[in-house]
């Protein structure tokens, strides 16, 4: 999860580039989310590391599910 949170905020970058071209006054709040969304990424990168990779199909319906909802919390920040 951390590492997918990780690639939201890299995708997140393509709405700041956007943002600064057009010099729009979403540009503050664009970075504080990248910012919260690559810190939240990373503790929970950190804290997943040594977990085993092994997933089971119900691993799997739940990762699926809780990428769907996370992505969503943290896509509405800006």
């Amino acid at each position: 999860m951390g590492l997918l949170l990780v690639a939201e905020a890299t995708a997140m970058i393509v709405a700041l580039l956007v943002a600064i071209g057009y010099g729009g006054p979403g540009i503050n709040s664009f970075l504080y989310s990248i910012g919260i969304t690559v810190i939240s990424g990373g503790i929970l990168f950190l804290f997943g590391r040594k977990s085993s990779n092994n997933i089971a199909k119900r691993d799997g319906y739940i990762i699926v599910t809780l990428t769907g909802i996370v992505f969503s919390l943290f896509g509405s920040l800006p």
